[in-house]
């Protein structure tokens, strides 16, 4: 994502743009209305990827 956002900002030239680039996950509702909920499948979307070694401490308490 965040190269994706760099090549934006540097091919955007001088012209006005406007980038939100968000790394946590979207906020309620989770549900998006018709027609966007249909755009992609489930088998569209990459599987989270935990890393132990960034997570938060409650997620590593047992």
């Amino acid at each position: 994502m965040t190269r994706r956002a760099i090549d934006f900002i540097e091919q955007s030239g001088d012209q006005p743009w406007v980038l939100h680039l968000s790394y946590i996950k979207p906020h309620w509702p989770y549900v998006a209305p018709a027609p966007y909920h249909a755009i992609c499948g489930p088998e569209d979307v990459l599987p989270v990827k935990q890393h132990q070694s960034i997570a938060w401490p409650i997620t590593n308490a047992r």
